[in-house]
């Protein structure tokens, strides 16, 4: 008779064997009694150590292993037995008459206007002149240079370069909070574009699409041009650029290296 689930998480790393994250236990006596079980569990690691992450279990059976599930839920209801609809009176104000003044005659005066003389009417029709509008120049947006992605997600293929970026993502995000600042949103787009092409890779390994001979012939291309890339930013005095290029290259040598 079992008592307990013991599960272990793995992640999952290409051409190279998967980590193990940590462990947790959950007890199964409850599913005697129960048709569905729900529990958050510690993930330890060595069995002692808590990393501080939780996984939720939900266990369900169609029926309890020993006796039936029973559970007792408390409604209130409220019963009206006799109703009484609300009869439509008249408004005292409208059932008394209003008494209705007769009206009186108001007698009128008319008043002659007198005639706009010459120098009114000419005054009238000289158009006023209209101020011209100011002209207003606007300088036109010098191309930021700045702006240029050194190292962008779209060009990455390898597994250990995404992880590598990410892990340069994550340390920004993390000096923008302990600094109390707001995290930039183009940092958090970048974190999204990474862990979604690393789902990505790791689907189209594990469904076969991705084969480990065109995995490798990819990143072995991969690698001739960052290099071509990183002799480009040479010539043009880009050492940052530079460097970002012959990082990404190294990487992926050392991965193939295995």
């Amino acid at each position: 008779e079992r008592k307990k689930i013991s599960l272990e998480l793995f992640q999952s790393r290409w051409l190279r064997g998967d980590i193990s994250l940590g462990k947790c236990e959950m007890l199964i006596a409850d599913i005697k009694t129960k048709a569905e079980i729900k529990e958050d569990l510690a993930i330890l690691t060595n069995g002692r150590r808590d990393t501080g992450g939780k996984l939720t279990v939900r266990v369900r059976v169609c029926y309890p292993l020993t006796q039936k599930h029973i559970q007792q839920e408390q409604e209130e209801i409220i019963v009206v037995t006799k109703h009484f609809p609300i009869q439509d009176y008249p408004d005292p104000a409208e059932a008394v008459p209003t008494p209705t003044k007769k009206s009186t005659p108001v007698a009128t005066s008319t008043v002659p206007t007198p005639l706009p003389t010459a120098s009114t009417v000419s005054a009238a029709n000289t158009p006023q002149k209209t101020p011209a509008p100011k002209e207003t120049t606007v300088a036109a947006p010098t191309p930021n240079d700045d702006d240029d992605d050194l190292n962008p997600v779209e060009s990455m293929m390898s597994n250990d370069v995404l992880e590598w970026a990410l892990e340069i993502v994550l340390k920004e995000i993390n000096a923008c909070k302990a600094q109390k600042k707001q995290v930039p949103e183009e940092l958090i787009t970048k974190q999204q574009q990474i862990e979604l092409k690393l789902q990505l890779l790791i689907l189209q390994i594990q469904t076969g699409k991705l084969s480990e001979e065109q995995y490798i012939q990819n990143v072995s291309d991969k690698i001739a041009e960052e290099k071509a890339l990183a002799r480009k930013y040479m010539s043009q005095k880009n050492q940052e650029g530079a460097r970002f290029a012959l990082t990404r290259a190294k990487i992926m040598a050392k991965e193939l290296e295995g």
